[in-house]
C-alpha cells in the first residue's frame, strides 16, 4: 500500500517556496497569481511571506552581499566591515550590502553570502573570513558577470576536525539496523510493531539517552509518551534548524554522519510507531541538506525508509524563532513560525495536530549506537555511544568559537571538565575573559563563579547540564569564549540585538521587552550608570520570565544582565 502524500507539500509555505524557487522572488503580482491558482485569500500568502527571512517581496538587485552582523563575526569587527562594504558600493544600485542574521558559519568569522542574480534566478554562495578587499573584488568580479570562485566549503573542514567516539558507530554498514527492521515492519503484524517498539523504547530507556537539545531531558520519556498515544497518524521530526549564534555542531554532524541521522529517525519512527520522518534543516546549510538528501535516497534504495515509513527533509524558510519545536511545527504547517502556548504539547497534538516526537539531530544520531550498543539483559546504562571502552559518561558534542585556537566541534563525555573542552579547541588565544557557555542565551560567565555565597573555578566544572545548573549557569551545545580586552558591553548589545531581532512578536513582553533592552544596552555604551541599569534589567529580566511565551524572552536579558552583574571590575 503507497504511503499517503506529504501534507507538507501542499502548505502556504510549500507553494511560496516553489513560487519563489521558479521566479527568484514574490512579486505582488506572482502573488496575487498563486492567490487564484489555490484560492487562498492572498492576506494568508502576505502573512507568510513577510515572515520568513528566506522569502524575497522586492526584485534582488544584480549582486546583494549578505554579512552576518552577530556574535562571532561581531567580535571579528563585522560591524566596521559591513559600514565600509557599504560606503563602498553607496549609490551603485546594482549592488546592496545586506547585514543579516547569523549565517551559522561561528568558527570562520566574519562570513559573507554572495547573491547573485541571472534573469529571475538568485544564486548563493559562502565566503568566510575574507578581508574587506576581497569582498570588494569578489563584488566587482560579479557585477562585471565574471564567473565568481569557488565558496568556501563546510565538508573542506571535515577531514581535518577532530575524530569522535560517534564515528564508531558510523563506520557501520548503512542501514545494517533499519533494513531488516524495515522487513519485519513491512509485514503489517500489528503484534509484530509492538515488539518492535517495545524493544527499541527499553533500550532507549535503559541507556540513558539525553534529548541533545536546550532541555537536555530523557528521551525515553518523549518517546514513551508518543508511543502511548493510540493515533493512526504519528510524526517523528529531527530539528536541524540549528540557528544560535556560536552553534553549529549539528552542522558538522549533518554533514559528517548523515546516514546516522536517517538511521536514527527510523529507528524512532518504530519505537514510537510513527507513520513518517522528517528533518528540519535551516535553508541556510545547503551541503547538509544535499547530504541528507542523498542518505535519505539510500536510505529508500535499502529498503530501510519506505511505504512503511517515508522520510523526507523539509527545508526551513528560515528564522531563529524555528529552533523553537512548536515554532518549528507551525512552520511545517504553513504558518508563521510562532512557538504555541502549552497545553496541549507536541506528544498530543504536534503536527497537523497529530502526537509527534521533536528532538535534536544529535539525539537521533546517537539512536544507531543504543541499538547496537545496548545490552537488555544486563540493564547497561552508558554504552550506547561506542561500547564499554567509556561506560557510564555519556557523550555529546561542542561547538567552541571566539578567541580559540581552534574553533571546531568537539565530543567529550560528560564528565569532563570544562578545562578540557578548552584544551581540546586549542587553548585561549590571549587571557580568558569570560565564556557564553550556551550562545548569548546563557549570558557570560567569567573564570571565578560565584553563587549563593560559594566560589568555584568554571574550568574545573564538568560540561554537563546539572553540573553547570548547580551553580547558576545554563550549559548549551555552542560555547564563544572571549579573551581579555573584549569590549563586554558591546559584545552583550549585540546579542540583545540579536533576540530583538529575531522575535516573532507574537507576545508584546518579549516583542517590546527586547527592544527596551536594546535601548537600555545602547545607554550603558553611552556611559549609563550600571549600577542603576542592573537594576532595571533584572525588574525587566523577571517579567519576561513570568509573560514570555516561549524561551527568546527571559534570553534576550542574559547578555546585559549577566555582563553588569558577573563583571562589575571590567571596563
Amino acid at each position: 500500500m503507497p504511503a499517503p502524500a506529504d501534507p507538507t507539500q501542499t502548505t502556504v509555505t510549500a507553494a511560496l517556496s516553489r513560487l519563489q524557487a521558479a521566479r527568484g522572488w514574490l512579486s505582488d503580482e506572482s502573488l496575487r497569481e498563486l492567490a487564484a491558482d489555490t484560492e487562498l485569500p492572498l492576506s494568508r500568502l502576505e502573512e507568510v511571506a513577510s515572515f520568513f527571512p528566506h522569502f524575497r517581496r522586492s526584485k534582488p538587485p544584480a549582486v546583494e552581499l549578505a554579512v552576518c552582523r552577530d556574535f562571532a563575526c561581531h567580535h571579528r569587527g563585522a560591524g566596521r566591515l559591513i559600514a565600509g562594504l557599504q560606503a563602498e558600493f553607496a549609490g551603485d544600485a546594482r549592488v546592496h550590502v545586506e547585514p543579516v542574521s547569523c549565517l551559522g558559519r561561528c568558527d570562520r568569522p566574519v562570513a559573507a553570502c554572495l547573491n547573485r542574480t541571472a534573469g529571475e534566478l538568485v544564486h548563493d554562495a559562502l565566503y568566510l573570513s575574507r578581508t574587506a578587499n576581497q569582498l570588494i573584488a569578489l563584488v566587482r568580479a560579479a557585477v562585471a558577470g565574471k564567473p565568481p570562485p569557488p565558496p568556501d566549503s563546510d565538508a573542506a573542514l571535515l577531514p581535518a576536525r577532530a575524530a569522535w567516539a560517534i564515528d564508531a558507530v558510523a563506520d557501520r554498514p548503512a542501514f545494517s539496523t533499519t533494513i531488516p527492521l524495515a522487513d519485519r515492519l513491512r509485514r503489517g503484524n500489528p503484534e509484530e510493531a509492538a515488539r518492535i517498539s517495545a524493544d527499541l523504547l527499553a533500550r532507549v530507556t535503559v541507556s540513558g539517552l539525553l534529548g541533545m537539545g536546550g532541555g537536555q531531558e530523557e528521551a525515553a520519556k518523549k518517546w514513551t509518551d508518543v508511543a502511548g498515544r493510540k493515533t493512526a497518524v504519528k510524526y517523528v521530526v529531527a530539528n536541524g534548524d540549528e540557528s544560535e549564534p556560536g552553534t553549529f555542531k549539528d552542522r558538522d554532524l549533518l554533514l559528517r554522519h548523515p546516514r546516522l541521522v536517517v538511521e536514527g529517525v527510523i529507528l524512532a519512527g518504530a519505537a514510537v510507531r510513527a507513520t513518517r520522518g522528517y528533518i528540519f534543516i535551516r535553508h541556510e546549510y545547503p551541503e547538509q541538506i544535499a547530504a541528507v538528501r542523498a542518505a535519505v535516497a539510500e536510505a529508500y534504495q535499502k529498503g530501510a525508509a519506505g511505504d512503511h515509513f517515508p522520510v523526507s527533509v523539509f527545508v526551513s524558510p528560515g528564522g531563529y524563532i524555528c529552533g523553537e519545536q512548536s515554532a518549528l511545527i507551525e512552520a511545517m504547517e504553513g504558518n508563521r513560525a510562532q512557538p504555541r502556548n502549552k497545553p496541549p504539547t507536541l506528544a498530543t497534538n504536534g503536527l497537523f495536530d497529530q502526537p509527534t516526537l521533536v528532538s535534536n539531530v544529535e539525539t537521533f544520531a546517537w539512536v544507531p549506537g543504543v541499538v547496537a550498543h545496548t545490552d537488555l539483559a544486563a540493564g547497561d546504562k552508558g554504552n550506547w555511544y561506542t561500547g564499554p571502552q567509556a561506560a557510564g559518561q555519556g557523550r555529546r558534542l561542542f561547538s567552541v568559537c571566539g578567541d580559540v585556537a581552534r574553533p571546531g566541534v568537539y565530543e567529550l563525555p560528560k564528565n569532563a571538565p570544562f578545562r578540557e573542552l578548552m584544551e581540546v579547541a586549542g587553548g585561549v588565544v590571549g587571557e580568558f575573559l569570560a565564556v557564553a557557555p550556551s550562545g548569548p542565551s546563557g549570558g557570560f560567565t567569567p573564570r571565578q563563579v560565584t553563587f549563593r555565597g560559594t566560589t568555584t573555578d568554571l574550568f574545573d566544572l564538568p560540561v554537563e547540564k546539572d553540573a553547570f545548573g548547580k551553580w547558576g549557569l545554563l550549559l548549551g551545545s555552542g560555547l564563544m569564549v572571549y579573551a581579555r580586552g573584549t569590549d563586554l558591553t558591546a559584545a552583550a548589545v549585540n546579542a540583545t540585538e540579536f533576540y530583538r531581532n529575531e522575535s516573532c512578536g507574537k507576545c508584546v513582553p518579549c516583542r517590546v521587552g527586547s527592544q527596551k533592552l536594546v535601548e537600555i544596552g545602547r545607554g550603558l555604551v553611552g556611559g549609563a550608570d550600571r549600577a542603576a541599569t542592573a537594576t532595571v534589567v533584572e525588574e525587566l529580566d523577571a517579567v519576561l520570565r513570568l509573560t514570555s511565551i516561549c524561551s527568546l524572552g527571559p534570553s534576550a536579558s542574559q547578555p546585559l544582565l549577566t555582563r553588569l552583574k558577573a563583571f562589575p571590575g571590567v571596563p
